[in-house]
């Protein structure tokens, strides 16, 4: 419904200058934006939209009731929002939003669809405000927004770490799945959490919008962003209007990265070296494309700036790419875009990371199940997703349920220690036993790996970290099982991934109520295969983390449990030495011939009295036999508690999210022959598997409440068989660089 405007003679004047002066004479409408904000007289309307009550924009795209784009041919520097709302019988209430302009074309700048190529998560400075709401009237410009646009589902994690933002609230600082229709086109005051305007679910049309502004009363919603409110047919009126200052655009917003993300962290190499892959899509024509990496200290103080270097000499239409390679640490990386033999414009990637990447796997104990959520203390710890690299603040992206992990006081405790930036990719899954783990098994939790070796790439990781076991005490796999099943999940990871990635295995079997005869047996499987591959070294042992003080369910850590799991896989990660990795490491003269083996000891209980520590870290591709999947037959070995079955251990735990990947750069890990010691002390813990009614263990893929639903708004389920549908949505056009 669009406002009827009575002009004034004043209010007639500034329309018709205002139209002179731009070349433009838009609807009469928008004389009522420069009354409201006298500043949009230097502004141009683009567009404007009487905002229907349902809209499915991201399936035919948005029809705009007014569209000046194809008018607009010069550039911006500014860009503003103007959404009027009105209740019958009630007072209308506006906002006006300004800010530097974050988009390069016109096209750009309308409701974030997926058509439009926009995703947007930054935190901008110099944005006005002007309104008549009571929350926002004392606001004084200009101020620190943040800006959250994309056409997505999202999560209330804080991804970008923005100031205020709660982490548990959908608000100023949440998490786009890079999947899915619900929308958001959200601007907010950082530091307050504040929300300025808000739009969602305008994407899959699935029920009616969310349209707000100001925060959400507690009466429609809890979330202060309007998430999930589906209060837009409470209005009689709700416009919105996007409006742009004609000037020289900003700098860096020429072209599109794809990659590196801001926060990404890249495996160093023996020589303690890495390589970021880069690609990006252009905007306007460049000749050329040159790059630097300039070094960051934690609090983001630029040190010495290093040389231009070559990145692309000639870009194929509008593409480019490359690569930029430096020793181990925390840089910004500045990409030169030039024409007619000089720079026009310097894209930005800020921070990114070489140092040591691993990837966790397992069940709910290397999963979100913790009873906090924590947040790494060092800005170099970061974590991979299905929206790219991030903070490593839990609940981590991928692995199912939304509590906490011990990944990001590892993390800090690994940068203390070797100084430089630390990455997770978290793919664990709640209540799994090893088998469902297995290539080819009917769960699909094996892509899990795919997915992740293929973002990290060949050599991209220093390590694959597991926790899993209390699922197979709890159906009483065999030791010899256990060990056969495990070695095959390893030996297909390095076949798949193509070289010999190094695997840490924790020893973990403890659930309340078993016997010790069914936890030590998982126990001496795991050790049986840390035994049998010089490339597997121990990983801590948990089995004694037992009660009050370490559990907060008998199973699941609380905050002492969290940080005393990430101090014992700190003591059990050592780097090989004399490779460049640890300089002040004293070397021996002769080249190491495997050493002394470093022995961790389990308890008495464990059931194995010594472990062997050492870790050959092998690079070379694999050339090992091809692995064969286990059979049916294995399982009448096993008792009669449906071990063929999938298992549920915490029906919380046993959630998804999808997940995306984006294929790094090659590089080495360590150098074969090289060892690793491990000096952890045995396993962990994960979730107790549940029964149904009829005694059988119900599967978690098929009976758990699905993590989309649970802490995402969704348009459609979130299913693992997706992942391969996202590798290619994670190539496409991911608009904007993320913060």
């Amino acid at each position: 419904m669009k406002r009827t405007v009575e002009l004034s003679p004043l209010r007639m004047a500034i329309f018709c200058v205002a139209g002179l002066t731009l070349g433009l004479f838009p609807d009469p409408s928008w004389a009522g934006v420069v009354e409201d904000a006298p500043e949009a007289s230097e502004y141009t309307l683009l567009y404007e939209l009487a905002i229907p009550d349902t809209q499915g924009l991201n399936l035919f795209g948005a029809e705009y009731d007014v569209d000046n784009t194809a008018a607009f041919e010069s550039g911006f520097d500014r860009v503003a929002y103007h959404l009027e709302l009105q209740k019958p019988g009630e007072e209308r209430f506006f906002v006006y939003v300004s800010m530097p302009a974050q988009v390069l074309l016109p096209q750009e700048t309308g409701i974030p669809t997926t058509v439009s190529g926009v995703e947007i998560q930054s935190l901008v400075d110099d944005v006005h405000v002007v309104s008549n709401h009571p929350e926002l009237q004392a606001l004084t410009s200009p101020l620190q927004g943040a800006v959250e646009f994309w056409p997505y589902n999202y999560t209330t994690g804080n991804a970008a770490a923005v100031p205020g933002a709660t982490g548990e609230l959908y608000d100023s600082g949440d998490t786009s799945a890079a999947s899915g229709d619900y929308g958001s086109m959200q601007v907010h005051v950082a530091g307050t959490n504040q929300t300025l305007f808000a739009f969602n679910n305008w994407g899959g049309g699935f029920g009616i919008v969310d349209v707000g502004i100001g925060n959400a009363p507690a009466s429609v919603t809890e979330h202060p962003d309007w998430t999930f409110a589906g209060n837009g047919d409470q209005y009689t009126l709700k416009t919105l209007r996007v409006l742009v200052r004609p000037g020289v655009p900003i700098s860096g917003l020429s072209a599109t990265m794809v990659e590196p993300d801001p926060h990404e962290v890249i495996q160093r190499s023996d020589d303690n070296t890495g390589t970021f892959s880069i690609a990006g899509l252009l905007k306007v024509p460049a000749e050329q494309v040159d790059g630097r990496l300039i070094p960051l200290d934690p609090a983001g103080a630029q040190g010495q700036e290093g040389p231009w270097e070559m990145v692309d000499e000639g870009p194929l239409g509008t593409t480019f790419s490359g690569s930029l390679s430096g020793t181990g640490g925390w840089y910004r990386m500045e990409l030169r875009l030039w024409k007619n033999g000089e720079p026009f414009d310097v894209m930005v990637v800020e921070p990114l990371g070489i140092g040591e990447v691993f990837i966790t796997s397992g069940q709910s104990n290397s999963a979100n199940s913790g009873e906090v959520l924590l947040s790494p203390a060092d800005p170099r710890v970061s974590a991979w997703g299905p929206a790219g690299w991030q903070k490593a603040l839990d609940p981590q992206p991928i692995a199912t349920g939304g509590g906490g992990t011990p990944w990001p006081a590892l993390g800090d405790l690994l940068v203390e220690r070797f100084q430089v930036p630390v990455g997770f990719i978290s793919i664990g899954w709640g209540g799994t036993r090893v088998d469902q783990w297995l290539p080819f098994a009917i769960d699909g939790l094996y892509d899990r790996f795919l997915l992740a070796l293929e973002e990290v790439g060949p050599g991209g990781a220093r390590a694959i970290l597991w926790h899993q076991g209390e699922s197979d005490a709890y159906t009483l796999t065999s030791a010899a099982i256990y060990q056969e099943r495990l070695e095959t999940v390893i030996e297909a990871t390095r076949g798949d991934g193509g070289w010999n990635v190094p695997w840490g295995v924790a020893r973990a079997s403890y659930l309340p109520g078993l016997t010790q005869e069914s936890m030590d047996s998982v126990v001496a499987g795991q050790n049986g295969t840390i035994e049998a591959d010089p490339l597997t070294f121990p990983g801590p042992y948990t089995d004694d983390m037992l009660g009050p003080e370490w559990r907060y369910d008998e199973v699941h850590f609380n905050e002492a449990g969290l940080i005393e799991h990430a101090n014992r896989w700190n003591d059990a990660i050592e780097l090989p030495p004399c490779v460049g990795l640890i300089p002040e490491e004293e070397c021996p003269e002769e080249e190491p011939d495997g050493g002394a083996e470093e022995d961790a000891e389990a308890p008495e209980d464990a059931g194995e009295e010594e472990e062997d520590g050492e870790m050959e870290t092998d690079t070379t591709e694999d050339t090992s036999e091809e692995t064969s999947d286990a059979s049916a037959d294995d399982d009448s070995q096993e008792s009669d508690n449906g071990e063929g079955e999938p298992s549920e251990a915490d029906s919380e735990d046993t959630a998804d999210q999808e997940s995306g990947t984006r294929k790094g750069e090659e590089t080495a890990s360590t150098e074969e022959g090289q060892e690793w010691s491990a000096n952890g002390e045995g396993p962990e813990i994960p979730n107790a598997p549940e029964q149904n009614e009829s005694g059988d263990e119900e599967t978690p893929l098929a009976s758990a409440e699905q993590d989309g639903c649970q802490h995402t708004p969704t348009g459609v389920s979130l299913l693992p068989l997706l992942f391969g549908a996202l590798l290619l949505l994670r190539r496409r056009n991911r608009g904007l660089l993320q913060i």
